[in-house]
């Protein structure tokens, strides 16, 4: 038998030992970078500056996990403002998370009657999970519809400012219709159909895709349909004038059913105390909602305020309230001043669609 090359021989030895050497080997410990952490507060304190107290204020992080284990997790539980509106809110902070590299591993809202809590799990670095609590104390919740909207994209950065949940009512057919839909889309603001209906006045003119009470089941069908071809994201309905209208049973209740059938809520802005909506609404079975109050029947800034704090003082006593306002710079700078006062009283503005019953 012919014996084995001596150099040979060396070579298998030496990679044998280096191969089974590294099987062999502990792995190396994980390291860990905390400033990873301390990048994602970093990030979410500019995302919600709105909404969190600063830096200083904030506890100290809890660590989950022992030091020995392979994934090591930490949490942060903070307190957030009742202005927050997760749903609106969250995918903004999610967005910029994951600009900044960190992975989203799960995150998802709970909301009860008298507040909500977000949760939302990051991976920052390999092995290293960090885990928020956002909590928030909600004392009552209301909505704000903006009427008119569809006539002009002036002061529309006025409006595109308010940041919060608010829901435009859009004129159908009009010049800016559609275009008011596609701002309201990409911006993240419920859209409604601001539908015309008769007025008691006969000689008003309701406007274009305007209803009268004589109007046959067909004819509001069809009209229904071309309306929301200009407004095609609305996913509620609320009335434009309509004091003759909703007073009337048998239109309101050929109306709502139509409402019904596409799946659209119906919030009646009450320019009638005579209105038929609750018991028709009812019997039809869509979710409705009724006005409670008119920020701006008067075009006054001492009216504006006063009834904003009406609006205040109802969703505090009842836990919600629906309010009415318009398209105008005045009621659009006053809201913008007195919006943030709401998170002093642990009030939430939410979508109308929420407030329906």
């Amino acid at each position: 038998m012919p014996k084995a090359d001596p150099i040979i021989s060396i070579v298998v030895v030496f990679f044998a030992a280096v191969f089974f050497g590294c099987a062999a080997a502990p792995p190396r410990p994980v390291e860990f970078s905390l400033s990873r952490l301390e990048e994602a507060d970093a990030i979410i304190l500019k995302i919600w500056s709105d909404f969190l107290p600063p830096f200083e204020a904030w506890p100290a992080r809890l660590q989950l996990s022992s030091s020995g284990e392979k994934t090591r997790e930490y949490l942060q539980c903070l307190t957030v403002s009742s202005l927050c509106y997760f749903p609106r809110s969250l995918p903004g902070l999610e967005k910029a998370l994951s600009e900044a590299g960190f992975l989203l591993l799960n995150s998802n809202i709970s909301r009860e009657e008298m507040g909500s809590t977000c949760y939302l799990r990051l991976e920052a670095a390999p092995g290293l999970a960090y885990r928020f609590e956002f909590h928030q104390a909600i004392k009552g919740r209301l909505a704000l519809i903006i009427d008119d909207v569809g006539y002009t994209l002036a002061n529309k950065e006025l409006l595109l400012n308010l940041d919060y949940p608010i829901t435009l009512a859009i004129l159908p057919r009009l010049s800016r219709s559609l275009a008011w839909n596609q701002l309201a889309r990409r911006h993240g603001y419920e859209i409604f159909l601001h539908f015309p209906l008769e007025a008691i006045n006969p000689d008003t003119d309701i406007g274009p895709g305007g209803l009268l009470r004589s109007a046959p089941a067909a004819e509001i069908s069809q009209v229904l349909d071309l309306n929301l071809k200009s407004v095609p994201d609305a996913v509620g309905v609320n009335n434009h004038m309509g004091s003759v209208f909703t007073a009337h049973t048998e239109a309101m209740r050929t109306f709502l059913e139509e409402l019904r059938r596409r799946d659209l809520v119906f919030v009646d802005s009450l320019t009638t105390p005579a209105t038929a909506t609750p018991s028709v609404a009812r019997r039809v079975g869509i979710p409705f909602a009724v006005r409670d109050i008119f920020l701006d029947h008067e075009n006054r800034e001492e009216v504006i305020v006063q009834q904003f704090q009406r609006l205040r003082a109802q969703a505090l006593r009842e836990g919600r309230a629906v309010a009415i306002g318009h398209y105008r710079r005045m009621t659009l700078e006053i809201l913008a001043r007195l919006f943030p006062l709401l998170a002093e009283d642990g009030l939430q503005v939410v979508p109308a669609s929420e407030l329906v019953r």
